[in-house]
């Protein structure tokens, strides 16, 4: 790794994975110390305090994992995992499965004559993209999926039951969920392949309203999306990294970020915005809401690396109050997985 900038420092001796990670969005995502990341159809892990490496749950083809947090469920985050025939969800270390969800294909038409055309119809069905909306019975979680759908989960972090379907107007296939603010202020934002933003107004029952004014980009696909407050970031297929402001509904701060596509964005609880891409470049801007001024505050190269996922976390005898953190990297089709931090290797170790 070639480093552009002494913000942060380079561990010298990066941590070989036991599997490479798979070429898919977002597929690097850190809770409480523990990474995880797919290859293939299976979940892995590494345990940032023992420095294990550990085999999760084996599925079918994973699109996409998430770390999210059911707040009845305790402080242990809730893993998603996003796969061509539905979702499981799962505890934080993949050792019990809390609830699956598969993929609803169409109905087949009664009259039709071919198997194959009836199959046919599914081809590309699958779920991507999850986030959490809070209420004062129950949390809703949100999953996307290729017909266009947003589908709500309703749960106490023990049941499970599936309130609602809702589609989006122009049916475009969900690429990424995000949930903002909170109580009666709280709006969901989908990501579409064909360049729309849109957002929702939540409901208890279920019944999600499609708010008007969905964000346009032309074609240009979101691949990933975050939100601090009331800001909400978004990575794109042209390497953009675009800041909204959640509540207006408004673009405020567009970033020539990348050379080429966006495959992951992190951010921290202080305005640090990680992002990688295609253009093996690892960049971390300050932006700590959509109305501050943005700045480069770290760059980094991994020669020859197609990046695929990237997070905050911590390293090993660190702790949060320290000020102290470390970023993550792996790369597609690479055993690597490299450790960069705010604090010298030699510190704390």
């Amino acid at each position: 790794m070639e480093e552009t900038s002494a913000a942060l420092h380079l561990h010298t001796t990066p941590v070989v994975l036991k599997a490479s990670p798979s070429l898919i969005h977002g597929n690097l995502v850190a809770s409480q110390r523990r990474i995880a990341y797919a290859h293939q159809s299976k979940v892995c892990f590494y345990a940032v305090d023992s420095e294990r490496c550990v085999d999760g749950p084996t599925t079918s083809k994973i699109i996409s994992l998430h770390y999210v947090h059911i707040r009845k469920a305790g402080p242990k985050p809730m893993l998603i995992v996003n796969m061509a025939n539905g979702t499981q969800m799962w505890n934080q270390d993949g050792t019990r499965m809390l609830y699956y969800l598969p993929v609803q294909h169409p109905q087949t038409s009664a009259t039709s004559t071919s198997a194959a055309q009836n199959a046919a119809v599914d081809i590309g069905k699958c779920h991507r993209g999850a986030a959490v909306c809070a209420f004062p019975q129950a949390d809703h979680v949100i999953i996307g999926s290729s017909a266009g759908e947003l589908i709500i989960i309703r749960t106490d972090g023990d049941a499970f039951h599936s309130l609602a379907t809702r589609k989006v107007a122009s049916a475009s296939p969900v690429m990424v969920v995000a949930c903002s603010g909170e109580g009666s202020d709280q709006h969901v934002m989908s990501g579409h392949a064909n360049g729309e933003i849109v957002w929702w107004r939540p409901e208890a029952n279920g019944m999600y309203m499609q708010l008007p004014g969905a964000l346009q980009h032309a074609q240009d696909t979101p691949t990933c999306m975050k939100v601090l407050g009331n800001t909400l970031y978004c990575g794109f297929g042209t390497g953009h990294l675009r800041v909204y402001d959640a509540v207006r509904r408004e673009l405020k701060i567009e970033i020539a970020a990348h050379g080429r596509w966006i495959n992951d964005i992190d951010v921290r609880h202080d305005g640090l915005v990680a992002s990688v891409g295609e253009d093996t470049v690892l960049n971390v801007w300050r932006c700590p809401s959509c109305d501050s001024e943005v700045s480069l505050a770290h760059s980094a190269v991994v020669t020859e690396s197609l990046l695929t996922g990237v997070a905050f976390t911590q390293r090993r005898g660190d702790t949060a109050d320290e000020g102290a953190f470390a970023v993550c990297v792996v790369a597609y089709d690479s055993e690597v997985l490299y450790f960069l931090s705010n604090r010298p290797w030699d510190v704390n170790i």
